[in-house]
């Protein structure tokens, strides 16, 4: 019996070289594979974060829309109650005479409806802001006694509506 191993060497060598061979290329594969992955998923992100800024954007622009047409809205109201303010000092002033203290009493109320009711029809919303803020400013202590007052005036309205 001739045992010649070498043949059996070589054939042994030339598998070991193909499955190396085979894992080499299958490592490269993974690797494409994972780099292919990777770059998905970060152009994934990308558009995940467009699509997000611009519906940021598109709600940014709604919300805006929405609040000038509540602003409009808000100062078509205030305009219209100002006329009301000025139809109501008329005609307090039909009913009212200068000759008693009374007469007297009610034109002065007439003329105070008069002066609010052009402050409302002929500013907005914005410049009436900025004018409380202002005067919430200048004068801190009577603001937060008027905003108790109010507050105390208007809790009894409420309690006594639920009786």
């Amino acid at each position: 019996m001739n045992h010649d191993i070498g043949p059996d060497v070589s054939k042994l060598e030339a598998a070991k070289n193909t499955l190396v061979d085979k894992g080499a290329d299958l490592k490269d594969r993974i690797r494409e594979t994972a780099t292919d992955m990777k770059e998905r998923v970060v152009e994934g992100g990308t558009e995940l974060k467009n699509r997000a800024d611009r519906l940021k954007d598109e709600l940014a622009d709604k919300a805006h829309v929405g609040a000038e047409k509540l602003s409009e809205k808000v100062d078509s109201g205030l305009n219209h109650a100002g006329e009301s303010m000025h139809q109501l000092a008329d005609g307090i002033r039909e009913r009212a005479s200068n000759d008693s203290p009374v007469g007297q009493q009610l034109n002065q109320l007439a003329s105070t409806l008069d002066a609010s009711g052009s402050y409302l029809a002929q500013h907005g919303i914005g410049e009436m802001q900025s004018d409380l803020t202002a005067v919430v400013r200048k004068h801190p202590v009577a603001a937060l006694s008027a905003g108790f007052f109010f507050g105390v005036v208007l809790g009894a309205v409420l309690s006594s509506n639920r009786e």
